[in-house]
């Protein structure tokens, strides 16, 4: 799962969350869970920082709890609409994949 969503992460919309699950057995235990601050998500300004905004519509993109990963796989066409929104996606992407791999190595450890 991928979000930034900050009434539901708790920070602003830079913040992007990857979460896991981890299974034992076919039981959940628990989550891995990271967050990195993300260089721009969108908006009107470099940065996603807008000074003039009045709602947090004007900041960015905000990206409620969606799949990127389904049974392993990344789900490409959800990983395209977020980068489509976001004015370096060629950053995003790279900050992106990590956040993916860092789970996987929590889930793993």
């Amino acid at each position: 799962m991928l979000l930034n969503d900050p009434y539901i992460s708790g920070t602003h919309l830079n913040d992007v969350m990857v979460m896991e699950p981890i299974y034992v057995n076919n039981r959940l235990i628990g989550y891995v869970v990271n967050k990195a601050h993300h260089v721009d998500v969108g908006g009107p300004v470099p940065g996603s920082i807008n000074p003039s905004a009045r709602t947090i519509y004007e900041e960015g993109l905000i990206i409620p709890p969606v799949r990127i990963m389904s049974k392993g796989e990344l789900q490409r066409d959800m990983l395209n609409i977020i980068l489509s929104n976001f004015k370096t996606p060629e950053t995003a992407i790279g900050d992106i994949t990590a956040q993916l791999a860092a789970n996987r190595v929590g889930v793993a450890s």
